[in-house]
């Protein structure tokens, strides 16, 4: 931090994303990973703390796509976006095609069927939660990222 000059960031969340940025990139130096370091993070109450926190991340991180590349510009923050987007194209495109009805069918209940597979693994007492809960957020996330995306700034940077 010292070598640094401190660290001050008006983005929450991902300041963390903004220090690293600046440990590899100003400093040029490593982060290492230590499985022993354990970071807790606040979570909120499902459905609607908890969507607007995804939500929050998610703009940000589409965001940062263009503003730390580096540590940002990854195909898994891109896939609940694809899911948004094949959600949206694949149902108006199998208004037009039966073929195309039918996968779009196929990969919709692919989809439901991992979380629900998931769902049933991670807790069966709550699946009535569960499984609402990581659609959900798959959207949310999904949608705010390309929000992120497409904005010119952030809040935090006018």
């Amino acid at each position: 931090m010292q070598e640094l000059g401190g660290f001050r960031t008006a983005f929450w969340p991902g300041e963390d994303t903004k220090l690293c940025q600046e440990i590899t990139g100003k400093l040029k130096k490593k982060i290492i990973y230590d499985p022993e370091v354990f970071v807790y993070h606040h979570r909120r109450r499902l459905f609607l703390g908890h969507i607007r926190q995804v939500a929050n991340y998610a703009l940000h991180r589409g965001y940062f796509v263009k503003r730390f590349p580096a540590t940002s510009a990854k195909l898994t923050y891109f896939l609940p976006s694809l899911l948004v987007l094949g959600i949206i194209i694949g149902g108006v495109a199998g208004l037009f095609s039966a073929e195309l009805r039918l996968i779009y069918l196929a990969g919709l209940a692919t989809y439901l069927s991992l979380v629900l597979i998931f769902s049933i693994f991670n807790e069966l007492q709550l699946i009535l939660l569960v499984f609402p809960g990581i659609i959900t957020t798959h959207l949310a996330y999904g949608i705010y990222f390309i929000k992120g995306l497409l904005a010119f700034r952030l809040r935090e940077e006018k």
